[in-house]
């Protein structure tokens, strides 16, 4: 048994090389063989790449709880279509209602402090006024005293110069004296009322200080009672769970009476707008390349949406490929007015990418060497091997960039079939 299979295994190899082999017939031994001439022509080729894709709600949200308390009421069940700002749940929190009461009682009891503190500095500024009118009337005081002072100094010293001379008596010098002293200890008593008066004016100034400090506690303490209000009051909205954009209702995980915590794992609800959606497909590394947005595609859906290929293009692409499998992301917008394309739904496409127009040979002129790429020219009967620079290759044609290491010109004679030929080969053009 084991010889019959190595026997057969000649006859196999060469069933399988005749079935990749060209449409013209192999030559007949001693006899050169038959080729074409074609040469380089410039063709702008189409590569297609075909990958499935999936189809994803344009946006999708899973609500959970803000705020605990117990589901007072639902308003919506799977299926149901909603607008931005519906009320989809209500959630009974009776404790945040009354502290936002309490809150708001803070923020009045703050309005009228603000307004005692007002009060107290619009007295605090008559004082340092009396206070500095006070200060003023003593200075003038002691003016006035100095000046009384000097007076009787004056006349203390002519009457007594009089007294030595005899012209009056003793008993004048001494009420003169007494005089004198008296506007000495009048001129000391206004300079005290000036040290009293400005000592009362800088402790008036220090109330008015305080008081305008205590206008600006009271304004900073309403600040503060406001936010903390504000915090309550959004706390009390959020126990009305709403729809943050148009969409349908696709999951619900609460009934009334349920208890619901900020911490919850479960969400309440998932909703996802469908009227667009996208359809996401992971192209490999090898055509990653090729994908960018702007690029043609054609979208093939299953037939129970009956709808037809949708001629698309690439919305948008990941820019880098997934590290985990190597793959390209790339996003396609699609208008779903009619619901036909649900999420998670399976696609295929088709992603036509026109390449740059370059020169162009049938793979069937080109033959891979240890070397790299080649083909053969036709000189004088013969098969010449050169070396080329070759694209991508679609289909039946292969890009060509250089011919024997200069660009193609689009005059090579270049034979084919090459994969029967070897350098210097005689040839016969066939006809």
């Amino acid at each position: 048994m084991m010889l019959r299979t190595i026997a057969l295994f000649p006859f196999l190899f060469a069933l399988g090389c005749a079935a990749q082999a060209p449409t013209t017939p192999p030559p007949t031994p001693g006899q050169p063989p038959k080729v074409s001439i074609v040469s380089p022509k410039k063709q702008a080729l189409v590569r297609s790449i075909h990958q499935p894709g999936t189809v994803r709600a344009d946006e999708m949200v899973s609500l959970f709880p803000r705020v605990g308390g117990f589901v007072e009421k639902v308003t919506v069940d799977i299926g149901d279509i909603v607008k931005s700002g519906d009320l989809l749940a209500e959630i009974a929190v009776p404790e945040l209602v009354e502290e936002s009461k309490e809150k708001q009682s803070l923020v009045k009891q703050a309005i009228i402090e603000i307004e005692l503190a007002k009060k107290s500095f619009t007295i605090s500024e008559s004082n340092v006024v009396v206070a500095e009118s006070i200060v003023a009337e003593s200075k003038a005081g002691v003016k006035r005293a100095i000046a009384t002072e000097t007076r009787w100094a004056s006349e203390l010293k002519r009457m007594t110069a009089l007294q030595k001379n005899n012209s009056i008596d003793a008993q004048v010098v001494d009420e003169t004296t007494n005089q004198a002293q008296s506007a000495i200890a009048s001129r000391e008593e206004a300079q005290a009322k000036v040290v009293s008066s400005e000592a009362m004016l800088a402790r008036v100034r220090a109330e008015r200080e305080k008081a305008d400090a205590s206008v600006r506690f009271a304004e900073a303490k309403l600040e503060v009672s406001k936010a903390e209000l504000g915090r309550v009051e959004v706390m009390v909205q959020f126990a009305k769970v709403r729809a943050p954009f148009d969409g349908i209702i696709v999951k619900r995980s609460l009934d009334i009476g349920h208890l619901t915590r900020p911490d919850a794992k479960d969400s309440l609800f998932v909703l996802a707008q469908v009227k667009r959606v996208r359809i996401v497909i992971d192209v490999p590394e090898s055509d990653a390349g090729y994908v960018t947005p702007g690029v043609r595609v054609k979208v093939f859906t299953p037939s129970s949406t009956k709808v037809g290929p949708i001629d698309l293009t690439v919305s948008r692409t990941a820019g880098t490929l997934d590290p985990d499998n190597r793959t390209l992301r790339a996003e396609i917008d699609v208008e779903n007015l009619e619901w036909k394309l649900l999420p998670g739904m399976y696609v295929t496409s088709m992603i036509s990418v026109e390449l740059p127009t370059t020169f162009v040979l049938p793979t069937s002129a080109v033959v891979k060497t240890a070397d790299g790429w080649a083909c053969y020219r036709v000189e004088d009967g013969k098969a010449i091997r050169v070396p080329i620079e070759v694209g991508a290759t679609i289909g039946e044609w292969v890009q060509v960039r250089k011919i024997n290491k200069v660009d193609a010109t689009g005059d090579e004679k270049i034979a084919t079939p090459a994969a029967s030929l070897t350098d210097g080969m005689m040839i016969e053009l066939a006809k």
